[in-house]
C-alpha cells in the first residue's frame, strides 16, 4: 500500500476568557476531517475517510511585559487525550497522551498596524496506551495586522512547523 493523496480539514471551537489583564484563559476543542487514498500493486486505489473530535486544549498566556504598545507573553496549557487513536490506517484524531504547550508571544501595536511573533512547544508526555508517542512539535509564527474597523482587523501570518519522530510501534495485534 501506498499513500497517494491524503487531506485534512480541522474546525475549531474556543472561548477565551480573561480573569484579569494579566491572565487570558483559552479552551479549543477540534473536530477533524481525514480522508487518504492508497494504491496498491496493479494499481487499485481504495480510500479511508475518519472524523471526530481532537484532543481539546487548555492554555493560559501569562502577561509578563505591557510598555508603549510592547507586550510579552508565556504561553503555557496542556491538552487532554480524548482523540481517537484506534483508526485504521495512520488516521488517528488524537495523541492518545496528554501534552503540554510551553513557549513565549512578542506583540507590537502601533497606530495604524500591529506585528508580532510567537514560539511554541508541544511536548508529548508519555506513550499512549497503543504502545506509541507522537513527535513532539515546535512552531514559530510571525504576523502583522491593521484595524480596518475598531473592532475589526485584517491581518496575515506565516507559520513554520517541525515534528519531531513517531516513537515505539503499533503492533498488529493490538488494533481493535
Amino acid at each position: 500500500m501506498e499513500p497517494s493523496d491524503m487531506s485534512m480539514k480541522r474546525h475549531m471551537a474556543g472561548m477565551m476568557f480573561a480573569p484579569s489583564d494579566v491572565i487570558t484563559l483559552s479552551i479549543m476543542v477540534p473536530y477533524l476531517r481525514r480522508s487518504m487514498t492508497m494504491k496498491k500493486r496493479g494499481g487499485m486505489a481504495m480510500s479511508s475517510q475518519t472524523d471526530g473530535m481532537g484532543d481539546p486544549s487548555m492554555i493560559m498566556l501569562i502577561k509578563l511585559f505591557s510598555q508603549y504598545g510592547r507586550q510579552v507573553h508565556l504561553n503555557t496549557g496542556v491538552n487532554f487525550p480524548l482523540g481517537d487513536i484506534n483508526q485504521k490506517e495512520g488516521m488517528e484524531l488524537g495523541s492518545g497522551t496528554f501534552d503540554m504547550t510551553l513557549g513565549g508571544t512578542y506583540l507590537h501595536q502601533l497606530t495604524t498596524w500591529s506585528y508580532g511573533v510567537q514560539l511554541l512547544t508541544l511536548t508529548r508526555l508519555g506513550t499512549n496506551s497503543r504502545h506509541y508517542r507522537l513527535g513532539d512539535r515546535w512552531q514559530t509564527s510571525a504576523w502583522i495586522a491593521t484595524p480596518i474597523r475598531s473592532n475589526v482587523s485584517v491581518s496575515s501570518r506565516l507559520t513554520a512547523l517541525k515534528w519531531g519522530d513517531i516513537e515505539g510501534q503499533v503492533l498488529d495485534d493490538d488494533r481493535h
